[in-house]
């Protein structure tokens, strides 16, 4: 393991490690990695928010991917945000997709919930720097009071 890490920080760095370096390790499995962290052009493009706050229905996936597809034949660069954590949708979706948990994914009282939520979706907001949003499901006032009635 030690010496994966070491791999990994020497090409970050362009240094050669010292585990790397005196075996040798030709056939280092870190050495095939190559990451693509962000598209330029992708970037340039104006952000556009699609939410879907709240239980999804089953075609979900079908929706996020044609109002995706909708925002990039118009020039945008579109990024989901969802309440339910969807690992399948996450690893076949052609868009960036972040997460909001519902009060029963954390271990909060409501109103530490509140806050946290509050908190991530100002850091969200802020991050990706969005000129329009796309409710599909509820809006994020209406999921937080939602989430603080279920409790």
């Amino acid at each position: 393991m030690r010496r994966v890490i070491d791999s990994i920080k020497a090409r970050l760095t362009g240094t050669a490690s010292s585990a790397t370096a005196s075996d040798g390790a030709v056939d280092d499995p870190t050495a095939q990695l190559v990451y693509v962290l962000a598209d330029p052009i992708d970037e340039a493009k104006p952000r556009s928010l699609i939410t879907y706050l709240g239980a999804p229905p089953e075609n979900i996936g079908e929706i996020l991917n044609s109002v995706a597809v909708a925002c990039r034949l118009r020039g945008e660069y579109p990024v989901v945000v969802m309440s339910e954590l969807r690992p399948d949708l996450i690893a076949v979706n052609i868009v960036p997709m972040e997460f909001i948990p519902t009060l029963r994914h954390l271990p909060f009282a409501p109103s530490e919930y509140e806050h946290y939520a509050r908190r991530r979706w100002s850091l969200m907001l802020t991050k990706w720097n969005f000129l329009k949003q796309i409710e599909l499901g509820m809006s994020f006032d209406d999921f937080v009071a939602d989430q603080l009635g279920h409790q």
